[in-house]
């Protein structure tokens, strides 16, 4: 499986018209640079035509593999030596993050392997084939129940796992606590939208009702005595009718009916 797993931004160092961009793709425990220059010829057609060019190949585990490419490698799609490969490296380089983050004075619990910055909450996982760096602000928000974050929230994130009143087992079932709250919450707030809706619906149905009778009632002697009759009857389904938009659409174009019968008549 091949799959690109970084892309530069294209820039253009000679021409307006020529733009460079580098992709490295992923095959396997490979990786290979491409250079690719996009062409754009300043024609009445503005043709675009796109040039790539292998630059470098490289193995996992390589001397000269770049350091920060493993950043972006697809655990997934490694061969198991390829995976210890990089499953070393990434131990080595959470030691390195480690000290980066104690010399930036974030808060770090080693025991649970949790980093607090000023805006994100990082776990490295251990638990996974290849470990990893785990965003989990989006949890803690979730736990809070807090859309955004505050310099407020992380120092109450802060406290929590000093005092050992959260951990990462206890964010899930808090997470998860407050999903089933708010889809509480949203069932209640769309029960009630209906409810209001259907009420207004109603409102606006007895003024159509009210309206239809009273249309009715100042054009019938107007009409022959059939079509009074007619109209008689309609009157009368009205009064014993659901009141609903639906049903008063079938009664007005009932009464339309009668109206245009009765003009047929006249000729």
């Amino acid at each position: 499986m091949s799959r690109v797993i970084y892309r530069t931004r294209p820039f253009s160092p000679y021409a307006k018209y020529s733009k460079y961009w580098n992709e490295y793709i992923q095959e396997g425990d490979e990786i290979i640079k491409y250079v690719f220059n996009k062409v754009k010829f300043p024609d009445r057609e503005l043709r675009n035509k796109i040039y790539s060019d292998e630059k470098q190949r490289w193995t996992i585990g390589d001397i000269d593999f770049p350091d920060w490419l493993y950043g972006y490698v697809v655990d997934s799609d490694l061969s198991d030596s390829g995976k210890k490969i990089v499953k070393q490296w990434r131990l080595e380089k959470y030691i390195s993050d480690l000290n980066n983050y104690k010399e930036k004075g974030y808060f770090i619990d080693e025991e649970k392997k949790i980093v607090i910055t000023d805006r994100e909450i990082l776990m490295f996982r251990e638990d996974s084939e290849v470990p990893y760096w785990d965003k989990i602000t989006s949890l803690v928000k979730e736990a809070y129940n807090r859309i955004r974050i505050t310099p407020q929230m992380m120092e109450l994130v802060k406290k929590d796992f000093e005092t050992q009143t959260v951990d990462y087992e206890i964010l899930c079932d808090m997470a998860e606590q407050n999903r089933k709250k708010n889809e509480e919450k949203e069932k209640e707030f769309l029960a009630k939208q209906q409810e209001l809706q259907e009420k207004k619906d109603y409102e606006v149905a007895i003024q159509l009702f009210l309206r239809l009778q009273k249309n009715l009632d100042d054009i019938k002697p107007k009409l022959s005595e059939e079509g009074r009759k007619e109209i008689d009857h309609l009157l009368n389904l009205i009064d014993e009718s659901e009141v609903s938009r639906a049903r008063y659409d079938i009664l007005h174009q009932a009464g339309v009916e009668i109206i245009l019968k009765e003009k047929s008549k006249r000729g």
